[in-house]
């Protein structure tokens, strides 16, 4: 037969407290993710700000190019 696992004496203050640490640790955890997210937003904001220069100073060249032409 199999075992039945031992029942330990667990106090509710005690697992209302293992509780809180848990959701005070995924607090931070997000906190870190958050931070991270906004990072990489800016990152990828100013990248394609780049490329929409780029992509502006070609078309203004283009344009140029076939007025003159």
């Amino acid at each position: 037969m199999a075992e039945t696992p031992k029942v330990t004496n667990v106090k509710a203050s005690d697992i209302q407290d293992a509780m809180r640490k848990q959701i005070a640790e995924l607090r931070r955890e997000m906190n870190r993710m958050n931070k991270t997210m906004a990072e990489r937003a800016e990152d990828v904001s100013e990248q394609a700000s780049g490329w929409y220069d780029s992509a502006s100073e070609g078309a203004s060249r283009a344009a140029r190019q076939l007025r003159t032409r």
